[in-house]
């Protein structure tokens, strides 16, 4: 058998043969075909950097080259075996695969710099999709070190494929989808899931963090579900970790939509075994004291996702609090029937009170829908069932203000939020006072709400039931059960959130469905009830078409409904008004204040987007008349930090906008129609014509050109001057995530004005503006804050004085000097390494331009 160093040595002498201009067939396949062999006796061979070398030349070179003969049945598992060769031992396999890996998404990455054939592409395709085979092998043998990585090299497989076949498969229309996000992870999930092992732990919680934290959670979950080794104790501490990678609520929400949605309902699952099976993935047995104080604090985050924030989400009901209560308790303790732990009973008489807290408060009684009462009314009875009678008289009827909260419900004017105080007072009384309990009458014949009613007395998480059945009952019916799921759990956001919703009517039978309208009699209310637009829909309320529809769409904070309306309708609706007359104008300081105080208690979508939009158009559209106030409204001290932080990134994108760094619709598309006739000529050009070549390119007017400085940057130090000299609580200074946001924010008003007639105003204000915070004693003045300021004084470097470093010395002498002597300061005690670097930067650059100007203003005298 021959050495290693004598292998080596045939194997750099193989590869020079294959890669030669004046290599033939002959030399291709023996280099391919050889190192197998050797590898047989010699497996040690992988491990050398001879072999890397090796790997690289046969993706890199060989294989675009000899394409025809590879891609042939005949050749085509000489590349295969290149890869990992299957008949070696699973480490020698796996060492091969993270030598490939690595190298064919480097030559996938250099294609779009080579003219790579469709066959090429196809050969590196199939490489991947054949490492993809080992997954089972990687979680065992790849160091720990090495694990994330790795895992991030196998997660951007598709991202590689994707922009390798993007023009070639549009032009050929090859149907090249395994690559594609979702069935590729799908496929990566289930693998990782059913062969997650102790060894493979460390690999399984990397991949599966990372598939979590790009946001298809739902095939994780559901790859777990449907595991085969969903009952394996490691999966809690999987779960742990994805939750750190990732969040907790990319994991609970969908683990609880799953189990409610598609495990729930199959025949013989109960509550009772959904949720043991659910406590038993999330928190694995309480009976580890090791981890305790771990799982205490990972259920309290499950509760309060679990209940106060899926109580906004359209499939919260009676079951799934009934199923979130349950996981809790038997995740932090039950010795059995009617016997709980004593930090179970702390747990439940907490979150009940926190709930109670909730649902009395008055923003929740008035802007509330129906469904996130009756949800919340679930939860708070599930929670009281647990407790004893005494603790119920004390905890919750003497230490909340649970009375008093269902007075006001009676009061409300409305009758299906009358009927939920009904709910909770009839269900408190007859568990409190069973003999004599209270009795509304306003809960006859509604079937639903005395189901709700009746969840006083359920305790689910004492029944003896056995874990339920996770699997998938058919492959026929798991497609569309996982649809069905995915759709519902995107689905958020209610389409209206004020609209009655018959609670009772709703839960009811199909053979109950005739009761469904039946009307109640209106004489014993009053005119002022607020039921007399309950029958109202969007289609009622038209789609605004001047600035005055708009403002009065935005100014009726108590409809849900107009609001949505007239958010996603103002960005259209300025803009299209932007030039045309005076209203805009005119009524621009009252359409700005509306847009900025639009409230938050509504779930509309994207609504921060909406309103960013709107306020950018705002500004673009009129920047004289309205920025004045805007910025007025940032220092109000009635704004909150997420209204200051919207203005902020709003004057951002309106500088650049006004600057020409964002294109109007029409321009893009002119110049994606000129590239596309450029692309489309075909052969050679004989001659040129001189009215193409002398033909000027269309100028387009700054419009921030007069407006960087008055308009925009001088009145945002203003306000920040005035605040200094107080100091005031609501002053931005005091918050170091909004200093930050306001210094980036000069920053990019600095950097758009490079060539406008306010540049050197704006730089002269700009440095008074860092001298006052170089050595600023405020608690506020965090790393973020630093380098933000040296991006400022970079942005005046780089980009307002490039290419005129004299003339920059020679205006701003001294404070360039002060700024170099803070910058040493700074070096001192810099810690984190890009806030080092930065520093350094900006230093030999000051350094250079004294240099510079020196030996110039030398050279003229």
């Amino acid at each position: 058998m021959s050495t290693i160093p004598n292998l080596v040595e045939r194997l750099e002498q193989l590869d020079r043969l294959a890669t030669s201009p004046d290599a033939q067939l002959d030399n291709v396949i023996e280099c391919l075909s050889l190192p197998i062999e050797w590898l047989n006796e010699t497996p040690i061979l992988v491990s050398q950097l001879a072999w890397k070398q090796h790997v690289w030349h046969v993706f890199r070179d060989i294989v675009p080259q000899w394409t025809f003969a590879l891609h042939s049945s005949t050749n085509k598992h000489l590349v295969q075996n290149t890869l990992y060769l299957t008949l070696l031992a699973d480490n020698v396999q796996v060492t091969m695969a993270r030598t490939s890996l690595p190298i064919l998404l480097e030559c996938l990455a250099a294609t779009n710099q080579r003219d790579v054939s469709l066959d090429t592409l196809e050969i590196y395709s199939n490489s991947l999709k054949s490492l993809l085979r080992l997954v089972s092998l990687y979680g065992q043998y790849i160091p720990r070190k090495d694990v994330r990585f790795f895992c991030s090299l196998i997660c951007s497989i598709p991202g590689h494929l994707v922009n390798a076949f993007g023009i070639q498969s549009i032009q050929y229309g090859n149907d090249l989808e395994w690559y594609t996000d979702r069935k590729f992870y799908t496929k990566l999930c289930r693998e990782c899931a059913d062969h997650m092992t102790e060894t493979s732990l460390v690999f399984t919680q990397e991949m599966l963090g990372k598939i979590v934290r790009q946001g298809y959670e739902d095939i994780v979950i559901e790859s777990i579900y449907s595991s085969s080794t969903r009952n394996d104790v490691h999966w809690a501490d999987v779960l742990e970790q994805v939750e750190i990678i990732a969040s907790p609520e990319q994991v609970i929400r969908p683990m609880l939509a799953y189990a409610k949605q598609v495990i729930l309902p199959k025949s013989n699952n109960t509550v009772s075994s959904v949720a043991k099976s659910v406590s038993h993935l999330l928190f694995g047995s309480p009976c580890d004291k090791d981890k305790q104080a771990q799982r205490t604090e990972r259920i309290q985050e499950f509760l309060n996702m679990a209940i106060f924030r899926l109580v906004q989400s359209s499939w919260a009901d009676d079951k799934l609090a009934r199923l979130v209560v349950t996981i809790a308790i038997l995740a932090e303790g039950c010795h059995g029937e009617n016997e709980m732990t004593a930090s179970a009973q702390s747990m439940i008489v907490n979150y009940a009170k926190r709930a109670i807290e909730t649902w009395s408060d008055p923003v929740f009684l008035k802007h509330g829908s129906s469904r996130e009462k009756y949800y919340m009314t679930a939860i708070i009875l599930t929670l009281i069932a647990y407790l004893q009678i005494q603790d119920v008289q004390i905890s919750i009827m003497m230490e909340t203000s649970l009375l008093n909260s269902v007075s006001q419900y009676f009061a409300s004017g409305d009758m299906a939020t009358a009927r939920i105080g009904a709910v909770m007072a009839e269900a408190v009384s007859s568990k409190i006072d069973k003999e004599k309990p209270l009795d509304t009458t306003l809960l006859n014949d509604q079937d639903g709400l005395l189901e709700l009613k009746g969840l006083v007395f359920l305790r689910d998480a004492l029944d003896k039931d056995a874990m339920a059945d996770l699997s998938t009952e058919g492959k026929n019916n798991a497609p569309e059960e996982e649809d069905l799921y995915r759709d519902d759990l995107a689905d958020e956001d209610e389409l209206d959130p004020d609209a009655e919703f018959n609670i009772g009517n709703d839960l009811d039978n199909d053979d109950e469905d005739e009761e469904e309208f039946q009307a109640y009699l209106m004489e014993d209310e009053s005119d002022d009830e607020g039921l007399k637009k309950e029958g109202s829909s969007k289609k009622q309320h038209k789609k605004p078409v001047f600035i005055r529809d708009l403002i009065r769409c935005l100014q009726d904070k108590n409809d849900p409904l107009k609001l949505e309306i007239g958010l996603n309708a103002a960005e259209h609706v300025i803009r299209r008004k932007t030039g045309a007359g005076t209203e805009l104008s005119e009524s621009s300081i009252e359409l700005a204040k509306y847009i900025i105080s639009f409230p938050e208690t509504y779930e509309i979508k994207n609504y921060q987007t909406l309103q960013r939009n709107a306020l950018v158009a705002l500004m673009t559209a009129v920047p004289e008349t309205v920025s004045g106030f805007i910025i007025d409204e940032m220092y109000n001290r009635d704004s909150s930090d997420g209204q200051k932080q919207l203005i902020l990134g709003s004057i951002s994108l309106a500088v650049r906008e006004l600057a020409g760094w964002s294109s109007t619709p029409a321009e893009p598309a002119t110049a994606t129609s000129v590239l596309s006739i450029t692309s489309q000529q075909v052969g050679k050009p004989i001659f040129v014509s001189k009215k193409m070549t002398l033909q000027e390119p269309k100028r387009y007017k700054n419009r921030l050109s007069g407006l960087a400085g008055p308009v925009f940057f001088f009145p945002l130090l203003v306000g920040w001057w005035e605040g200094t000299q107080g100091l005031i609580k609501y002053w931005i200074g005091n918050n170091a995530l909004l200093t930050e946001r306001f210094i980036m924010t000069l920053n990019i008003i600095l950097h758009s004005a490079t060539n406008t007639p306010d540049k050197r105003k704006i730089v002269k204000e700009y440095f008074q503006f860092i001298s006052s915070m170089k050595y600023a004693s405020i608690s506020t003045h965090t790393v973020s804050i630093k380098k933000a300021m040296l991006l400022g004084i970079d942005t005046i470097i780089s980009v307002c004085y490039s290419g005129q470093e004299v003339l920059l010395y020679q205006d701003y002498q001294s404070e360039l000097y002060e700024t170099k002597q803070w910058l040493e300061n700074l070096l001192e005690q810099a810690d984190e390494p890009e806030l080092h670097d930065l520093t350094i930067g900006i230093a030999v650059k000051l350094s250079q331009i004294a240099l510079t100007a020196t030996n110039s203003l030398v050279t003229r005298n």
